[in-house]
């Protein structure tokens, strides 16, 4: 039986509001508005021996395993817009994924009774190992830059349906490990699409469950892959506490037989967190404060790829 470890994520967040309003006499225009997000975490886990960390630059061997180690995970998110009351029109501009080298630029325009749609470009970086599988000398990072497009189309005519569509493109600076094996270079293209349905019993319980398919292209043939997502979501108000509670399943199989490990690498992803967030702290009107409780497990048939994290 495979060993099956879990990943712990604390934050305690204090969201601090920076708004500014429209003139009393031109209500219609809207106005700016922003927000900025402060905090931080522990994280503890077993990734796999693909993620960059400090303990893992040298390897003794493919079927090593990560030792178990843990760090503290700064948290700053900021975002900075404005909206246009008269058109049903926001845009904004930050970093919401609480990735600091990860910028967004979001559109989100209402379509009336149709609907309402959301357009996000986005532009950022990953830390990669420019050749990941170096056994018993220090392997180099290098970054993994991602432009892509979400477009995102919700309450579709009046309903809870949600339909949503993503293209991202991939590079990878020095890909060392794609000169030695052109099968495993991992330049390309990813599209993703879902589906999802918000069913709300009442304001303050809702469960969401949606479906993802992803269609992975890289110029390598054994990097490149298609899978698909299971997700449910489950929102829950109580009082000034609110409770995110998401489970998901994913599973993805690669296109072509791994150069390194002699097989077709496949993977089922599996998920579970808790978002707690209390708001109006002590009072302040604007504030909150926030908790993840997190788990993740990836089970692989090649151990190089397993992890927890």
């Amino acid at each position: 039986m495979k060993r099956i470890g879990c990943l712990c994520l604390l934050l305690i967040v204090l969201i601090v509001p920076v708004q500014v309003e429209a003139q009393q006499d031109e209500p219609e225009r809207g106005g700016f508005f922003g927000n900025i997000i402060l905090g931080g975490g522990l994280a503890a886990g077993r990734p796999s021996q693909l993620e960059v960390t400090d303990d893992n630059e040298i390897i003794n061997g493919l079927d090593e395993r990560v030792e178990h180690y843990s760090e503290a995970i700064p948290v700053i998110m900021a975002e900075i817009g404005y909206a246009i009351v008269s058109t049903g029109t926001e845009i904004s501009l930050g970093n919401k994924s609480g990735r600091t080298d990860l910028l967004a630029l979001a559109v989100n325009q209402s379509l009336d009774d149709l609907g309402s749609l959301r357009i996000i470009l986005s532009h950022g970086y990953n830390e990669v190992w420019k050749d990941p599988f170096l056994v018993g000398v220090k392997r180099d990072d290098t970054k993994e830059i991602t432009t892509s497009i979400e477009v995102d189309y919700e309450t579709i005519l009046g309903t809870g349906a949600q339909l949503s569509v993503s293209s991202a493109q991939i590079k990878i600076d020095d890909d060392q490990i794609g000169i030695r094996e052109p099968d495993l270079k991992r330049d390309g293209s990813a599209i993703t699409f879902g589906a999802g349905y918000v069913i709300a019993f009442n304001e303050n319980n809702v469960i969401i469950p949606s479906i993802g398919f992803v269609v992975d292209e890289r110029d390598g043939k054994s990097n490149s892959s298609e899978g698909y997502r299971l997700e449910l979501e489950h929102v829950l108000g109580l009082g000034k506490f609110t409770f995110v509670t998401n489970l998901a399943f994913s599973e993805t199989e690669f296109d072509k037989i791994h150069p390194i490990f002699n097989r077709t690498r496949k993977e089922k992803g599996y998920e579970l967190s808790d978002f707690i967030t209390y708001v109006e702290p002590f009072g302040l009107r604007g504030f909150s404060i926030n908790g993840l409780i997190a788990y993740s497990h990836v089970d692989a048939n090649i151990r190089f790829f397993e992890s927890d994290i």
